[in-house]
């Protein structure tokens, strides 16, 4: 695997390696960045939502001010109420003008 095949998260305590297709979606809140796995890991740290998402691939797709998703974990788009369903089940709000992009990954 090559080095852009990982995310490399840190906090005060840790440095973590996380594979890229394990990631479900990458969220920020009150400064604090959240990383959620396929097997239900929640990895949080300090770095910001716009230095991480600038050394992930074109499936990972910013769909609102706080929340990068990995397209290739979505399993559902309600256009109608704007929000995307994942893997793990959790549902992410789509913002207006995110929609256009966020469909083209479902086809």
């Amino acid at each position: 695997m090559n080095t852009q095949d990982f995310l490399i998260l840190k906090n005060e305590s840790n440095l973590v390696r996380i594979e890229l297709e394990h990631i479900v979606y990458l969220t920020i809140k009150d400064y604090i960045l959240t990383c959620a796995t396929v097997c239900g890991e929640r990895f949080k740290c300090s770095n910001s939502l716009k230095a991480v998402e600038g050394g992930l691939p074109p499936h990972f797709v910013r769909i609102n001010r706080n929340t990068v998703i990995n397209t290739d974990c979505a399993r559902v788009l309600c256009s109608k109420k704007r929000t995307v369903v994942m893997k793990d089940q959790s549902a992410h709000h789509v913002a207006y003008r995110r929609m256009g992009e966020v469909k083209t990954f479902f086809g």
